[in-house]
């Protein structure tokens, strides 16, 4: 007999428990110190387009200016956005500190978009504003990767496309790293039906309830092209890009995003463009040709 699933409780449920607010009160133009990191908001919420949460783990911590800056928030502000900024420090797991950083905001904000960048990663401030731009749920697009390059040997880019990008420069993706992803709040309230067993109540905000939806997970191999009968590991990112897909997602990846990665700066359409004047093949990351 399957075992009986709880129901998640719904987002106004949660953000009424008395203690959902209890690590970081959120107020205008304030920042709460605490031993995992911080939590500010942005003075210019009520007269904003777009609410969104910046998700940034990071295991040393970061000031809040650094981290500000990698997602360029005074331009954002001055385009009439509003910011909720969170960093997480001293925690090791990072696909625990993924999902809490979506459990705070899912249960604790009433943001309408997450971007979730790496304390290494900065994303061109226009990137990130064309990217805001491009999210269309009547289209299917609530997840859009701005490509990130990788320090590993080739330094390539941390998406896998599968489709050469359209007139808005889009990109279709098997998988994306989290160097620097845009997603709306459906994508997750849905990821969170989709995977009810993975469910677990978050130690960070008490009465919230957590997801590990960026658990790694070990998958037929034979669905990538592998030897049938074998095991794939897919780790955090490539897990996640995994769950998307099952829940229905199409991945994209905005390929005209200027990045820069510690000291790697990248800009995928620019380097797409010199290879095509080569007169080379574009290939992905796994050196299959586009």
């Amino acid at each position: 007999m399957p075992r009986k699933r709880t129901p998640l409780a719904a987002r106004s449920q949660v953000l009424k428990h008395p203690s959902a607010l209890a690590l970081w009160p959120i107020g205008p133009s304030e920042a709460f110190e605490t031993q995992y990191g911080w939590l500010s908001e942005s003075e210019e919420r009520m007269s904003k387009k777009m609410d969104l949460f910046v998700a940034v783990p990071s295991y040393r911590g970061i000031s809040k200016e650094q981290a500000e800056g990698n997602c360029g928030r005074e331009k954002l502000v001055a385009s009439g956005h509003s910011m909720t900024l969170a960093v997480l420090k001293d925690l090791a797991l990072i696909d625990l500190v993924r999902a809490e950083l979506i459990a705070m905001f899912l249960g604790r904000t009433k943001c309408e978009a997450i971007l979730c960048i790496d304390d290494d990663v900065s994303i061109d401030p226009d990137s990130l504003l064309e990217m805001i731009a491009l999210l269309d749920p009547s289209k299917g697009q609530e997840v859009i990767s701005a490509p990130v390059k990788m320090r590993s040997e080739g330094n390539l880019y941390n998406i896998c496309p599968t489709s050469l990008p359209d007139d808005k420069f889009l990109a279709e993706c098997s998988w994306t790293g989290l160097g620097a992803v845009l997603m709306t709040r459906r994508v997750f309230t849905d990821l969170y039906r989709c995977n009810q067993r993975l469910r677990f109540e978050s130690q960070l905000s008490p009465g919230v309830t957590a997801c590990g939806l960026f658990n790694s997970i070990i998958v037929d191999a034979d669905e990538f092209g592998g030897a049938p009968g074998a095991g794939l590991y897919l780790g955090d990112d490539r897990a996640f890009s995994y769950r998307l897909h099952e829940a229905g997602n199409t991945i994209y990846a905005y390929v005209k995003a200027k990045t820069k990665h510690r000291d790697l700066h990248g800009c995928m359409f620019d380097d797409m463009t010199a290879v095509a004047k080569e007169g080379s093949k574009l290939v992905g990351p796994n050196g299959d040709p586009l």
